[in-house]
């Protein structure tokens, strides 16, 4: 159990301030797209901004979690919780908001069509070491998966995706 300490207390805001940062740089390119419809300004910015996003929330969450190492426990507990707040939102979460999970599936659709891959080629986190797409070139992470968006969730989300044709 980790304690409510003044280092714990500081999480909310250096995730905040994390999760501004990041919606600052989708906003920013999504404004540099204004010349395209709001569905394909949409899909632009995530294209562009999101890859850099996501690696910078994971390195950010990879270096807290590097505070596990310290002595002094409030640090090893900060760090803890800061790495767990930025590294994702769970699938239960993505999949109770109806807003994110429509956001989700169309992105998902726009990149499930535009690469060719079947409905049942889309897997989640927990499915991946299943997968015959599955690639893991660092020998020390080959075999790690995550616990989340798992068979029972991603059914689910291919459920969704079925009933969403690519266009012609």
């Amino acid at each position: 159990m980790i304690k409510l300490d003044m280092a714990t207390a500081l999480v909310a805001s250096v995730t905040l301030g994390l999760s501004v940062d990041d919606t600052f740089h989708c906003l920013l390119q999504f404004h540099r797209q204004r010349k395209h419809r709001f569905r394909q300004r949409l899909f632009e910015s995530y294209r562009v901004s999101g890859p850099g996003v996501l690696l910078s929330s994971v390195a950010v969450a990879v270096g807290f979690a590097a505070l596990r190492a310290s002595e002094f426990e409030p640090f090893v507990n900060f760090g803890t919780m800061v790495g767990i707040a930025t590294a994702a939102r769970s699938a239960r979460q993505v999949l109770g908001n109806t807003r994110q999970f429509r956001a989700a599936v169309a992105l998902t659709r726009w990149l499930r069509c535009r690469s060719g891959i079947p409905v049942r080629g889309v897997i989640g986190h927990n499915e991946s070491l299943r997968s015959p797409y599955y690639r893991e070139l660092v020998p020390a992470f080959r075999g790690q998966t995550h616990g989340d968006f798992n068979r029972a969730d991603m059914n689910i989300v291919r459920t969704r995706l079925a009933a969403l044709p690519c266009r012609a």
